[in-house]
């Protein structure tokens, strides 16, 4: 039966200040209770027929309901008995899954209404100096914001719903409900964010281990360096007989592009030709073949000019990466620095315009 169709089952203990259930009470006066609300005394009433209540002795119901009073009962239950039981929980990060499971925790301490910043914490058990803040919940969950706060300090906060407990049973079975069988959820565990930081720095030492190597790799054909194509044969071996080198460059000089070639924006570090080559094969094809208003992703123009590129370098180089091939070779860029950089030199010469990845001519 929901405790509010219930008569009062809770009475507060004169000699003990407790928080009893009526099965626990000597009957009539001689339970020695007050109301846990209004403070006046209480009879129980424990007869045959009826269900056994509390009732205001000589006076009116103040008004007060079992919610109130249950939510009383449990903090002083679990102030007294100490123990607890936590659910299980499974943590997936990154590919990564690690399970908790369930467990009956036996406390050193326990407090209540204990302060935590600006929120006050309906119970705080204590194991190990290990903290677990526990809130008892009936008919209000835990505020958002209280969450939110209790969450930046990575503390572990359990929420029992205690809104179906027993109380027309005996105290072992309202007992045993809200300490172990009550349902109850993880609002926040200190061991997700222990877990996910375990998690990001393993990956951070393969991040770094990986960008070692491949930076030793790097260096490496660096030392070793490559020969360049002849740059009539690769242009032909892509595009066909017709359409060499000098092709490209014939056409760009004519038609006055030749001024956006630029010396500077190369590197001879893994570029198959010379940086007249692939600036006049870009101009033609992204340019002077495109004309006006033609549209394309930038991701279309890196795989165009990625031919030119020595297939050691068409690799993604981190910053980590990079710092480590650079106090070698300061002057070192990757090829998708050199390629962002003359992208802009168009721009800035009025060729292009970049939006959102995209690249219209102008």
């Amino acid at each position: 039966m929901p405790a509010s169709k219930l008569k009062l089952v809770f009475g507060k203990d004169t000699s003990t200040s407790q928080i009893l259930h009526i099965s626990e009470a000597s009957s009539g006066k001689a339970c020695n209770c007050v109301c846990p609300q209004c403070g006046s005394a209480l009879v129980a009433k424990k007869g045959k027929i009826k269900q056994h209540h509390f009732s205001h002795d000589g006076r009116k119901d103040c008004g007060i309901e079992n919610e109130s009073a249950l939510h009383l009962f449990a903090k002083n239950l679990f102030l007294r008995e100490k123990v607890l039981k936590t659910p299980r929980i499974t943590i997936n990060y990154k590919g990564h899954t690690k399970k908790i499971s369930d467990k009956i925790v036996k406390f050193d301490s326990v407090s209540l209404e204990e302060r935590f910043g600006k929120f006050r914490i309906d119970a705080i058990g204590r194991k190990n100096t290990h903290p677990l803040m526990v809130e008892f919940f009936y008919t209000h969950d835990v505020e958002d914001e209280k969450i939110k706060y209790l969450t930046s300090k990575n503390a572990s906060v359990l929420e029992v719903d205690i809104s179906n407990a027993p109380l027309g049973k005996n105290i072992n079975t309202i007992a045993s409900y809200i300490l172990y069988s009550a349902p109850r959820f993880w609002l926040h565990n200190s061991k997700i964010s222990e877990f996910i930081g375990n998690i990001d720095e393993e990956i951070k030492k393969i991040n770094i281990d990986e960008s070692i190597k491949l930076a030793n790799n790097i260096k490496q054909k660096i030392r070793i360096g490559f020969t360049n194509e002849n740059v009539e044969s690769l242009t032909q071996k892509i595009y066909g007989r017709m359409y060499g080198y000098k092709y490209f460059k014939r056409i760009c000089t004519e038609k006055g592009y030749d001024k956006l070639f630029n010396k500077n924006i190369h590197s001879d570090y893994f570029f198959k030709v010379d940086y007249e080559h692939w600036q006049a094969s870009l101009i033609y094809n992204m340019i002077i073949l495109k004309g006006l208003g033609w549209k394309l992703h930038q991701e279309q123009v890196y795989r165009f000019l990625s031919q030119y590129i020595h297939r050691d370098f068409l690799v993604y180089i981190s910053n980590t990466t990079l710092d480590i091939i650079c106090k070698e070779h300061p002057d070192f860029l990757p090829p998708i620095t050199i390629f962002e950089q003359y992208l802009r030199h168009l721009e800035d010469n009025g060729e292009i315009i970049q939006t959102d990845g995209y690249i219209s001519l102008t």
